[in-house]
């Protein structure tokens, strides 16, 4: 861990005032044998006929039960101490008992029984000056315990698969510590970036930000606790450019902590920026020389720099000592995939499937077969993965993705209704689901469901673009700009919606409207955001250029889209290299995607009830066929029979006659 975290986690300790003896004492029984959150997964069975809804309940129902089994350990270890029962001791008895065991506090356990002993006390009843003395000494005992807690979480690359069986009970009723004491005292800066962090594990991103954003604007947060608040921060952003900002600030602040360092070059080569991401981890590897993951950021770096020789013999240089380490494994496979090498990406894989075969691994061939459009091996990789254990939710989304591609729209709907059951998964289940349909021409079908979502939350973003996509899916233009407008009037820098709106706005087969000058404005805002990093919004700044006749400059940016989209194997390319041919004819693009014709769906109704009708009706003909064959059947084998009887008969006679 560099050193920025180690001295923020001392100033925690040294606020905290304690020695953890115990530190897990909340998560599960001292004497117990330690098992990983991955270990625990492992060893559980999982099958298909798993559901989300299953997983769901089971764990809370073991945190339920852990929480009571925590209660009454508190409780023995309460009488064991004072050698009494505390609910049968006096208000103030209680109280005192109190104040000498937060004195003496050594760990989390200790700072349990000041917090019971307060509660007690409260219940009982205590005068005026007491009651506000149990109250500051039961706020103060939360502190302590919340940043006792929040010490354990805060290295910022902690592997929570790795922590033990339990973990996020102690998380949460940290939080609820942590929110306490600062609803008290809100001006507590370790406190809001204890809480962030603890909030960010628990996927509360928004409650996060707040709680990071009070530490950051605090004077009083030194240096350090400044720069890990201004790391996490970064990484709840979704947009790069913001990620950047606070990274930058956190340098200026620790312009020696190396994992920030390298945290920017990875930004930065991201935003398509690979001599500023360069710059960077160098600085990171003179900090840290032999650090693994540094070489081999590095070499993604040179390999985005074109620099591919020298990328592989540095990954091959991080990676040489790592054997059959399967995570190194697999980021070999994805640095592959990342060069662009998909055949020898999924051969590496394949080899580690035939060691170990392991669910995830599956998971990742088949996520290189689908962006080989190799649906079938894709298809049967994700189904390999579930009945292996794999995760339901995310084998579950690629598999409805792999029917999607396949425009099997009726399996990808049904896959869908399997993940919609998950509510972390329901939006965007919901909006597949949405698109499937439209796809199918059901447009008064998809349109109903969206407009179902936006009823309960009319500022969905995600609801809306699906529907904006959807109109301009059936041509619907007009309609598509409408909801385009809505959004950026919630997220004026959304970069998609600025792409997709511009596109339209240039592109558009209706003339009305077409208004170049917009589009541009909004082309040129989507490439700031994504650094120009993106061969599709490069694509789109070219055509507002060519709309308003500005050709030198459409075949600047379309050149650029190319080139892009040659390096990246963008599946558009096609379509790039023919708005370039169009600009050099000096003629703008217009929008020619097929258009979904939508079908009409009461007459699409009664041919499905006909066409049950005639399958009953053909399967009753069927039946009486078959009954009449096996009646005509029997009744030659009765005839047969019969005569065979007469005949033997004769013969009988005959001889003995």
């Amino acid at each position: 861990m560099p050193r920025s975290w180690k001295n923020i986690s001392a100033v925690l300790a040294t606020s905290a005032a304690l020695t953890f003896g115990s530190p897990l004492v909340f998560a599960q029984d001292a004497d117990a044998p330690s098992q990983t959150a991955q270990e625990s997964q492992d060893a559980a069975p999982n099958d298909d006929a798993t559901t989300l809804d299953e997983e769901n309940d089971g764990e809370k129902t073991q945190n339920d039960e852990n929480a009571e089994s925590n209660d009454e350990t508190l409780d023995q270890a309460l009488e064991a101490q004072l050698d009494a029962d505390p609910k049968e001791m006096s208000a103030d008895d209680l109280l005192n008992l109190a104040t000498e065991l937060k004195l003496s506090a050594a760990n989390l356990l200790d700072l349990s029984k000041v917090i019971r002993l307060c509660e007690e006390a409260q219940k009982k009843g205590l005068d005026e000056v007491n009651a506000e003395f149990a109250k500051q000494l039961l706020l103060s005992s939360r502190l302590d315990r919340g940043l006792g807690v929040a010490q354990l979480f805060l290295n910022p690359e902690l592997p929570t698969d790795q922590l033990p069986r339990g973990w996020e009970e102690l998380r949460n009723n940290a939080i609820g510590d942590l929110q306490a004491a600062l609803a008290e005292t809100p001006d507590i800066p370790l406190a809001q970036l204890a809480l962030g962090r603890l909030l960010m594990l628990a996927e509360k991103n928004d409650e996060a930000k707040k709680a990071f954003d009070a530490a950051i604007a605090s004077p009083d947060l030194e240096a350090e606790g400044q720069t890990l608040a201004l790391l996490f921060r970064s990484e709840l952003e979704t947009s790069t450019r913001e990620a950047l900002a606070f990274l930058e600030k956190g340098i200026e602040l620790a312009p020696e902590a190396a994992e920030i360092r390298s945290r920017l070059a990875a930004h930065y080569l991201a935003a398509n920026r690979p001599d500023a991401a360069l710059e960077q981890i160098d600085k990171a590897l003179a900090l840290d020389p032999e650090n693994v993951d540094f070489k081999k950021l590095k070499a993604n770096v040179l390999a985005e720099a074109g620099k591919v020789d020298e990328a592989r013999a540095l990954f091959d240089e991080a990676t040489k000592d790592a054997g059959d380490n399967i995570l190194v494994q697999i980021e070999k496979g994805q640095f592959l995939a990342a060069l662009g090498e998909h055949d020898e990406a999924i051969e590496n894989f394949t080899k580690l499937i035939e060691k170990f075969d392991a669910p995830g691994l599956y998971y990742f061939r088949a996520v290189l077969y689908l962006q080989a459009q190799d649906y079938d091996k894709a298809l049967a990789d994700v189904n390999k993965a579930l009945r292996l254990g794999m995760d339901v939710a995310p084998a579950t989304r690629l598999k409805g993705v792999i029917y999607l591609q396949m425009e099997k729209y009726d399996d990808a709907i049904r896959i869908f209704k399997q993940l919609r059951r998950h509510v972390d998964h329901k939006d965007v289940a919901v909006a597949q689901i949405a698109y499937a349909t439209a796809k199918k021409g059901l447009y008064k079908s998809a349109l109903k469901m969206l407009n179902d979502e936006l009823e309960k939350n009319p500022e969905s973003i995600d609801f809306l673009r699906t529907l904006a996509d959807m109109e301009l899916m059936f041509g619907h233009w007009e309609k598509a700009a409408e909801v385009y407008e809505r959004i950026l009037k919630l997220n004026p820098a959304d970069s998609g919606v600025l792409n997709n709106y511009a596109w339209l706005l240039a592109t558009c087969p209706d003339e009305k409207l077409r208004d170049g000058k917009r589009a541009l404005e909004m082309a040129v805002s989507a490439c700031e955001i994504t650094f120009y990093a993106e061969a599709h919004i490069l694509s789109t700044l070219a055509s507002a250029h060519a709309e308003l006749g500005d050709f030198a400059k459409a075949r600047e940016w379309a050149r650029k889209a190319v080139e892009r989209g040659e390096k990246e194997k963008h599946e558009s390319l096609d379509n790039l290299k023919s708005e370039l041919a169009s600009y050099e004819e000096n003629k703008p693009w217009r929008e020619t995607s097929e258009i979904v014709e939508e079908v009409d769906e009461d007459a699409a109704s009664q041919t499905d009830e006909k066409t049950e009708e005639d399958a009953a009706s053909q399967t009753d003909e069927k039946t009486e066929e078959d009954a009449a064959s096996q009646t005509d059947e029997k009744t030659d084998e009765d005839a047969a029979s019969q005569e065979g009887e007469k005949t033997d008969e004769d013969a009988a006679s005959q001889e003995g006659e």
